[in-house]
């Protein structure tokens, strides 16, 4: 795994799938496997309600044999919950 991170907005994504289409790396945000193994869904200001369940949601899609051996992972370092609280 590569991992990308970097604040909300930076552009993650746009250099994630750049890499991707140059080297042929899959690469996925934490947000949408939190989302997909977690049924969540994210704002735009990305806040949560249970950052605890998010980084459990994000560790089973990690450990799952759904993703290729090789893939680059984009994220943040800190979350946010609704109250503005790591």
């Amino acid at each position: 795994m590569i991992f990308v991170s970097g604040i909300h907005g930076v552009g993650k994504d746009y250099f994630t799938r750049k890499i991707e289409e140059e080297l042929g790396i899959k690469s996925y945000s934490a947000s949408e496997l939190i989302s997909e193994y977690g049924n969540v869904n994210f704002n735009s200001d990305k806040k949560t309600k249970n950052i605890g369940s998010n980084q459990d949601y994000l560790l089973q899609a990690i450990r799952s044999e759904k993703l290729p051996k090789e893939y680059i992972l984009n994220g943040h370092f800190c979350l946010l919950n609704e109250k503005r609280r790591a």
